[in-house]
């Protein structure tokens, strides 16, 4: 594969270009104490405290009291002086940016020179004319004869009139030199690009043979080439070149090697003298990672493992190579020096002291032995250990050889085919293993016949998967060393949660593990044993517990356990064929457990199924582990609740009692009252194990006690009781409910639509349950509070029904039974009958006003019955023609009174509609005015006339030779809306004489009408008609103010033109000036060679530019003032063009000539003749820039060509010419 065109930058052994001194070196204060911007900073820092105190001087200068004369010499004198020394002696410190010309100081010392003398003669500076200077000095635009704007520099100063140059040259030595800079070159002779180019410096000459040889690196044989005909012509086509200059021929190499010119011949087929002087060309250096065969395939990596990557540098030696390695995104960056092969030596590491030479590659023109110069090749291992796991890369950067020709591999496009510029791996952690759950100190329990599972902890981040080899032993292996070990199983391991079932016992290790890339480390514990312990067992041992009455009343079972604990154990309680099963949690290896039924009879107890922590299930029914027992439990007896009872008096309360043992029983009880009476009772022949006591009416209140005293059983067995107590609440009063009074009555009278709390008076204990009737009939309702309340909204009357509270029915106060509920009237609106007003019989709340005018002041009287204060709501709308309400606007007004006056809108004109929506009283909210429907109130407001000029500012002009009528003067066109016919009230004002005058004009009846304004009225200057006042037949009148529009008459005299010059012969980029007389604007009709012009001027000069030569001729002028044009004769002007001079046919001419030998110079005129000419010769200074050396001036010349010769060297160019008219500069 062929490598792609290096990328090549000049390095140590490039060369040295000639230096030049910096400018912050020359600084008279070294840049050691302060540097440039330092001192520029304090330079100036110096220029505004004297400025700061040249104005403290001023204001001192102004303070009352200070002689103007003396102190004002003294303050000029002063601050030029201080000024002037700070201006020139600024350059002298070499400080850049500040080291002025003297002319630059000159100005300066001038500029703050006449400020100091304005400042002191209190000169004002207006910076309004300063600007309008500049502008003009940049936006430099008139206008020209034909009409359209242009630039009078441009014509004056017209670079195209003064054209060319002729420089004379004076030819130098021809000198030639290969590689100018010294620098050492390198070529890809491998990647069969472009050749490069070597620079050949040629001084003041154009080859055409050029001579050069090759010293091979190989084997130091010498080449010769010739480089010259097409070959030669095709480089100088692409080269810019010139005889006269010095400039570089970039010579074609292919090859390495040392290259020196021979010899150069000029156009002349003369020798040009050479330079000593070579080029060395290497191979460009390259550099490529190789990677072992072994790991081409592989991109995956571990850790701990060695990169095992070669790096091979080629070149130039000694190399440098830049390679960047990257570690999970950490970049890390190393630089390998000097390699080279082990013995190799190269001039270029001799040391420029030992060979003499300032340039490194000096010592190149002393050698012809290059074999050194010959690429090597150099292998460097590395073998760096990968410890960071993540994704890997090294990439070459950049590789250097001992010339400093520097590759870049970022911007190579092909690679090397042994080896990559760059190469990526992953490095993978290495898992490790252990086994989870399980180690010799805590085995693996294996149930006998079933399987258990073995669990590992793994750790990697990789999910897997895994290959395992796992091993067995005996379990003795544990004791003994030398048990023999056998491979169990070897398997993958698809998760890292997999397990492995094994079915028997023994010891198990973890011989081998890896991952999909790596092999793994096995940690402790390595090795799990697995046993199968014993099943559990089951043995009871039954007792039976006694009593000395009753006899067997239950049962005692000793229970002894083998296993693993925890146990749990299961047994049937069976009695008539019932069987219960019970169970039991067991943490030891003995337990009792003691059987007391509730009942009498025949009780079977046996054990049938046993667990321990290993064994689940263990069936243990045929083993004996039975026992019947007959049992006859102790008498007794309880509440089945002890909740107390509350009830009326008179009532009877019934208790529930569970009987325990054997019936039938007989149970004894008292009953204790809340006088402390005791009553026993006793209940014989009870068979059901539930009994219900009933107690008596009760007839006293308060607090009463049933206690429990004994029970008998069917044996004869008497057992006391020491139950709790039941106690029972006895109401001592009956409840009762009746209506309170609001403000001391059972009425009330409410806002309708809101609600009303009706008062109670309750006794007896919360809730109570009220039963009543009102006008929606019977309804319930439940009250807590003894002073509570039914909340109704109805009008009507209210009568309690019945009560009763929580626990008893109670009683009704008869006078205090019922209340009565009222509402308050709604507010109204209404409107009395008024002569205004008429109202349809169809439409009740339908009212129409009399019509009004535009603007007319108008109201009316709304009427409300009501409770003061009232709020009043209404819509009023703007009705169109079609009925339609616009502009609504929602109003709301507040009033004290029964009666509300509402403000008419009269403006603009239309049908306005007041809509009373709602209404508002000190007891309801907004309503509507009567049963909900609304009142509505309408009224036509007309508009009034206007009267308007049709065209309001228009100016009638007119010349005062002129007869007013004929001009139609007193026609002024007017439009009028309203009604037919019009009334009009006019003004005139005289605006010379500041009089007004009226008039007035009646049954006008169009509303198109023309004014004529009578001719007493109007004279010479300019007249103002308004229109003040306009009234129609409706009646309705409109005045009009001034800002309504007026229309002018002016009556003026005829304008006039006069030439501001007597010259009738002018100059291309003259000005053709005139005054005019008379009202602006102005129109001015001109010819200009043939072609028609009108222009329209706005002050009282006419001025163009001629921009062209011609024939200028006024004919006509019209001012605004009037219509009559006026026609002008005998105004003519005749315009020449300016003359021009070009110089050797107006190029740049540069001709190059021997010394002694002379230059034919020649200038061609135009114009008209006799010409005057002024031209110069002039040379570069030492900055680049031409100086005049010397000027002539020739006159009478009557020919359109001058010539002169000249053998002195420079550029000569013309700055001035004459003709017989006109002059160019």
């Amino acid at each position: 594969m062929s490598k792609a065109p290096p990328e090549k930058r000049g390095g140590a052994a490039g060369g040295r270009g000639g230096s030049t001194s910096n400018a912050a070196d020359q600084m008279l204060i070294s840049a050691s104490i302060a540097d440039a911007p330092t001192q520029r900073f304090y330079v100036l820092s110096i220029l505004v405290f004297l400025q700061a105190l040249k104005f403290y001087d001023l204001l001192q200068l102004y303070t009352p009291g200070t002689s103007a004369a003396s102190s004002e010499t003294i303050f000029v004198v002063k601050w030029i002086a201080i000024d002037t020394a700070y201006f020139v002696l600024v350059p002298y410190l070499r400080i850049p940016w500040l080291s002025f010309r003297l002319s630059t100081v000159m100005l300066q010392v001038l500029v703050f020179s006449v400020l100091n003398v304005c400042l002191s003669a209190r000169i004002s500076i207006s910076p309004m004319a300063i600007l309008s200077a500049l502008l003009k000095l940049f936006f430099d635009r008139e206008t020209a004869v034909l009409e359209h704007n242009i630039k009078l520099s441009s014509i004056i100063h017209n670079a195209s009139r003064i054209l060319g140059q002729h420089t004379i040259n004076i030819l130098p030595e021809s000198t030639a030199k290969l590689n100018p800079q010294g620098a050492c070159f390198c070529t890809d002779i491998d990647s069969g690009g472009a050749p490069i180019a070597i620079p050949l410096r040629l001084n003041a000459t154009v080859p055409m043979l050029i001579s050069y040889s090759r010293i091979s690196p190989e084997d130091n044989t010498i080449e010769r080439f010739n480089l010259t005909g097409k070959e030669l012509k095709t480089i100088l086509k692409r080269t810019e070149h010139s005889r006269h200059t010095i400039w570089d021929l970039p010579l074609p190499i292919s090859k390495p090697g040392l290259y020196m010119i021979d010899r150069v011949l000029d156009e002349s087929t003369l020798d040009v003298r050479l330079y000593r002087s070579r080029a060395l060309v290497v191979t460009c250096p390259s550099a490529s990672l190789v990677i072992p065969k072994q790991l081409q395939d592989r991109s995956d990596r571990c850790t701990g493992d060695l990169d095992e990557l070669t790096l091979r540098v080629t070149g130039l030696p000694p190399l440098k190579v830049k390679y960047n390695r990257y570690v999970e995104g950490a970049e890390r960056i190393s630089t390998i020096d000097s390699v080279k092969p082990i013995d190799y030596v190269s001039p270029l590491m001799v040391s420029r002291h030992d060979v003499g030479e300032e340039h490194p590659l000096g010592v190149l023109t002393k050698l012809d032995d290059v074999q050194w110069a010959n690429e090597r090749s150099v292998d460097v291992q590395l073998n760096s250990t990968l410890n960071t796991p993540g994704q890997w890369s090294y990439t070459i950067e950049e590789v250097e050889d001992a010339c400093g020709n520097v590759v870049n591999f970022n911007s190579a496009k092909e690679r090397d085919s042994e080896g990559a510029p760059n190469y990526s791996f992953r490095v993978h952690r290495r898992p490790a293993i252990s086994f989870f759950g399980c180690d010799p100190e805590n085995p693996l329990r294996l149930v006998e016949g079933q399987k258990t599972n073995l669990r590992f902890a793994i750790n990697s981040p990789e999910q897997g998967p895994f290959d395992i080899a796992i091993s067995k032993a005996n379990p003795d292996a544990l004791i003994s060393t030398k048990a023999p070990m056998e491979l169990f199983r070897q398997t993958k391991l698809t998760t890292r949660g997999q397990t492995i079932p094994v079915d028997t016992e023994g010891v198990y290790s973890i011989e081998s593990f890896s991952s999909r890339y790596c092999p793994g480390e096995v940690r402790m514990p390595a090795s799990c044993v697995v046993f199968t312990p014993p099943r559990p067992s089951l043995s009871v041992a039954f007792e039976p517990i006694s009593d000395q009455c009753a006899g067997s009343i239950g049962l005692l079972a000793d229970l002894t356990l083998t296993g693993t604990p925890p146990f749990e154990v299961a047994w049937r309680e069976s009695k008539g064929g019932r069987a219960i099963v019970h169970r039991k949690r067991i943490d030891r290896s003995r337990q009792q457990l003691r059987f007391l039924p509730e009942e009498a009879g025949s009780f079977s107890y046996e054990f049938f199924s046993l667990d321990d922590a290993v064994y689940k299930g263990i069936d243990v029914s045929g083993q004996g582990l039975q026992q019947q027992v007959s049992v006859y439990p102790l008498a007794g007896a309880q509440f089945a609740d002890r909740l107390p009872r509350r009830c009326c008096m008179g009532d009877a309360v019934k208790l529930p009692v569970r009987l325990v043992g054997t019936g039938p029983w007989t149970l004894e009880y008292e009953l204790i009252s809340s006088s402390g009476k005791r009553e026993h009772f006793k209940q014989i022949g009870l068979r059901d194990f539930l009994y219900e006591i009933v107690t008596p009416p009760m007839t006293l209140g308060g607090q009463h006690t049933v206690s429990l005293v004994s029970i008998q059983d069917a044996n004869g067995c008497k057992t006391p009781l020491e139950e709790k107590d039941a106690t029972i609440d006895v109401r001592r009063d009956k409840p009762s409910a009746a209506f309170a009074t609001i403000n001391d009555e059972r009425e009330v009278t409410v806002i309708e639509g809101t609600s009303v709390a009706l008062p109670l008076r309750l006794l007896g204990d919360a809730p109570w349950r009220i039963e009543y009737e009102g006008p929606e009939g019977r309804l319930t309702t439940t009250v807590s509070d003894p002073n509570g309340h039914i909340s109704v909204s109805k009008a009507g009357t209210y009568r309690l029904l019945g009560v009763k509270d929580a626990y008893c029915p109670g009683v009704l106060t008869p006078e205090m039974t019922s209340f009565a509920v009222s509402h308050f009237d709604k507010p109204i609106l209404f409107i009395e009958s008024d002569p205004t007003q008429v109202a349809p019989s169809t439409e009740p709340l339908h009212f129409t006003r009399n019509e009004v005018c535009e603007g007319d002041e108008d109201a009316f009287n709304i009427n409300i019955r009501g409770a003061a204060p009232f709020a009043i709501k209404y819509e009023r709308a703007r009705v169109n023609d079609r009925g339609v309400a616009q502009d609504r606007k929602q109003v709301e007004l507040n009033a004290a009174l029964p009666v509300v006056g509402i403000k008419a809108v009269t403006s603009p004109a239309g049908l306005y509609r007041y809509t009373f929506d709602g209404i508002a009283d000190a007891r309801y909210d907004l309503t509507g005015g009567k049963a909900g429907e609304p009142l509505v109130v309408e009224q036509y407001v007309r508009s009034r006339p206007q009267a308007s000029f049709v065209s309001p500012g228009k100016v009638h002009s007119y010349c005062l030779e002129v007869d007013l009528a004929d001009q139609e003067a007193d026609r002024i066109p007017m439009k009028l809306v309203g009604a037919a016919p019009f009334k009009l009230e006019l003004s005139i004002k005289h605006e010379l004489s500041g009089i007004t005058e009226h008039f007035t004009e009646t049954n006008v009846d169009t509303h198109d009408w023309a004014l004529r304004v009578p001719s007493r009225l109007l004279s010479l200057g300019r007249h103002a008609i308004r229109v003040l006042e306009v009234t129609d037949a409706k009646g309705c009148t409109r005045l009009l103010s001034e800002k309504q529009g007026a229309i002018f008459i002016e009556i003026s005299e005829r304008p006039t033109i006069l030439p501001s010059s007597s010259r009738r012969e002018l100059c291309v980029g003259d000005k053709i000036t005139y005054a005019l007389q008379g009202k602006p604007p102005f129109v001015v009709e001109y010819t200009f060679e043939g072609s028609h012009k009108k222009a329209t001027v706005n002050g009282p000069v006419f001025s163009r530019v001629a921009e062209k030569p011609g024939h200028f001729k006024l004919l006509t002028l019209a001012d605004s003032a009037s219509r009559c044009k006026v026609s002008i004769t005998n105004q003519e002007k005749t315009i020449h063009d300016i003359p021009s001079v070009r110089v050797s046919d107006g190029k740049y001419f540069v001709e190059s000539i021997h010394q002694g030998d002379q230059a034919e110079i020649v200038f061609h005129l135009v114009g008209q003749p006799p010409f005057s000419l002024t031209y110069t010769r002039s040379e570069k200074d030492a900055r680049g820039r031409l100086k005049v050396m010397e000027t002539h001036s020739v006159s009478g010349i009557q020919e359109h060509t001058y010539k002169v010769y000249s053998s002195v060297s420079g550029t000569y160019a013309a700055t001035q010419v004459y003709d017989a008219h006109c002059r160019m500069v």
